[in-house]
């Protein structure tokens, strides 16, 4: 019931407990519970985008396309995640991490619209971006586009399904992409 005594405990068990060491992986992980929630849902209701999670972020300034592009892939590279897909191998679903995944990144240009007429574009695009599902069986669960407002203002939209993404994905992704962007575009 107190820190010290708690302290004791831990030192006494560390050096019970065998030092961590890399092992093996199987070629087929199993999935999380949440993961077979998803994929139970999937299954269950073939299409659906109910999952989807769309995310627009507001770029203002210079904007380097090719190192947003690369930053994009690196965070792409660093997780797991989102290189995952799902198969089915002897009746249950396993996840399959691909060695390397590329996501291109799709630019929508609107700036010879209005802004009345660009803000529907992009209305629209989230809409479709919310309806279309993704293919478990293919990675990645995630789907990028650049909208283009003018040469300083752009949208980047990200469409990752909830299997692979969750609420603490957010920040490290929007973290991420601004460290690898900045480094990228450095030259570094």
């Amino acid at each position: 019931p107190t820190a010290a005594q708690l302290v004791k405990r831990l030192r006494d068990e560390r050096s019970a407990r065998p030092p961590l060491q890399p092992q093996s992986r199987p070629d087929h992980l199993p999935l999380s519970y949440a993961q077979q929630r998803l994929w139970f849902v999937d299954r269950l209701e073939k299409g659906s985008p109910e999952y989807n999670v769309p995310h627009a972020l507001r770029l203002r300034g210079e904007l380097d396309e090719k190192a947003l592009e690369r930053a994009l892939n690196a965070i792409i590279e660093r997780h797991e995640s989102l290189r995952t897909h799902f198969e089915e191998v002897d009746g249950q679903p396993v996840q399959i991490v691909e060695p390397q995944v590329t996501v291109p990144l799709t630019t929508v240009d609107l700036t010879g619209l209005d802004e009345l007429d660009q803000l529907r574009h992009v209305t629209e695009i989230l809409k479709q971006e919310w309806r279309e599902p993704f293919d478990f069986s293919r990675a990645p669960l995630l789907r990028l586009r650049l909208i283009k407002f003018a040469d300083r203002d752009h949208v980047l939209v990200r469409t990752v399904h909830h299997v692979a993404w969750d609420g603490w994905s957010e920040e490290i992704f929007n973290r991420e992409l601004g460290q690898f962007y900045d480094a990228y575009r450095n030259g570094l």
